[in-house]
C-alpha cells in the first residue's frame, strides 16, 4: 500500500452550504443566480480551494466548497467557522452541512454539554 501526501479525492473534505433566499426568482443558469457572488467569497475564504453552486431550485442555492485536506480534522473545523463568518447574501441564511459541519457542530455541542455539567 502506497502513502500519499493527500488524501484520494473521495476523502477530500467538502463543506457544502445551503443558502435560502429571499424571493423565489427564476434563474434561466446557475452562472446567474444571485448566490454566485456569495460562493466566490466562499470560495476565497482561507483554506478553501473552490466553491460552487451546485444545485439550485426555487428560493434554495447549494453551494460546494471544497479543500485539500481531511473532512474529519483541525484544519476542516477551522475552514466550516471561517465560512460562517462570510457575510450571507441580503435576506438570505446559510446551513452549513457535510462531513465536516457535522463535526464541528458535534464538538461544539459536546463542549457545551461538558460545560453546563461542572
Amino acid at each position: 500500500m502506497t502513502s500519499s501526501s493527500s488524501p484520494p479525492a473521495s476523502r477530500r473534505g467538502a463543506a457544502p452550504a445551503r443558502v435560502a433566499l429571499a424571493d423565489p426568482w427564476a434563474f434561466p443558469s446557475p452562472s446567474r443566480h444571485p448566490a454566485k457572488a456569495y460562493a466566490e467569497r466562499l470560495g476565497a475564504t482561507e483554506g478553501a480551494t473552490s466553491a460552487r453552486i451546485t444545485g439550485a431550485e426555487g428560493t434554495t442555492a447549494r453551494v460546494s466548497i471544497a479543500f485539500d485536506g481531511k473532512a474529519i480534522s483541525t484544519e476542516a473545523r477551522d475552514l466550516v467557522n471561517r465560512l460562517k463568518d462570510v457575510p450571507e447574501p441580503s435576506g438570505a441564511r446559510a446551513y452549513f452541512g457535510g462531513e465536516s459541519a457535522v463535526y464541528d457542530d458535534t464538538l461544539d455541542a459536546l463542549g457545551e454539554t461538558l460545560q453546563a455539567g461542572e
